[in-house]
């Protein structure tokens, strides 16, 4: 009965090691961290962006002459405070244009490397993108509020109108290669937008 009760003892102490080991491992996996560092310099490189008005899609591009500097440092501040994570689901690679779609991607600068962060009206193609790696945006949506606030004004004197000739499903931010056969995006990987 003694050995019996010291078995379970011993199997219990193994399950909550086993337990805490697991909880540990998650929480540095999803620790957070922000988007950009001072330390790394962060420089605003440009902005593209595909955007759904009134029954058309429009693909912009602003280069990086073409934003003032004061939005280019408010931009820096955005990234600053936002903070983001590691994530086990990454963006969905096809997503529909329905009504009053934006998407935004900005490219940064940093010391070591150049990333990007997509925002868009669906928080769900939200991230911060590292190569093909994404991380997830924490509170995404405010952090896209807050860019689009920025940068919708000078958005239209970019835009260039889509045209459903162009096709139904495209990839608006990268050049389309191909690659086995199989229609892909550069470092963006495959993501194909879909008009409704």
């Amino acid at each position: 009965m003694e050995q019996r009760l010291e078995h379970k003892k011993k199997a219990g102490l193994w399950i909550g090691i086993c337990v805490l080991a697991v909880l540990i491992a998650a929480g540095i996996w999803f620790q957070r961290k922000p988007v950009v560092r001072a330390a790394d310099h962060p420089e605003i490189l440009g902005i593209q962006a595909t955007v759904e008005r009134d029954g058309q899609v429009y693909d912009c591009e602003i280069p990086k002459y073409g934003i003032l500097q004061e939005w280019k440092d408010a931009l820096i501040v955005c990234f600053l405070r936002a903070e983001m994570r590691n994530t086990l689901i990454p963006p969905p690679q096809v997503y529909h244009i329905g009504e009053d779609f934006v998407f935004l991607s900005v490219r940064v600068k940093l010391d070591q490397r150049t990333v990007r962060v997509n925002l868009c009206s669906d928080p769900r193609y939200n991230s911060v993108q590292m190569g093909e790696a994404h991380q997830h945006i924490v509170d995404g949506e405010i952090l896209y509020q807050k860019v689009y606030e920025l940068v919708s004004d000078v958005l239209p004197a970019y835009e260039v109108r889509r045209g459903r000739e162009d096709g139904l499903q495209q990839r608006a931010l990268q050049p389309i290669g191909r690659r086995g056969g199989r229609r892909t995006a550069g470092t963006c990987g495959c993501m194909e937008i879909i008009l409704c």
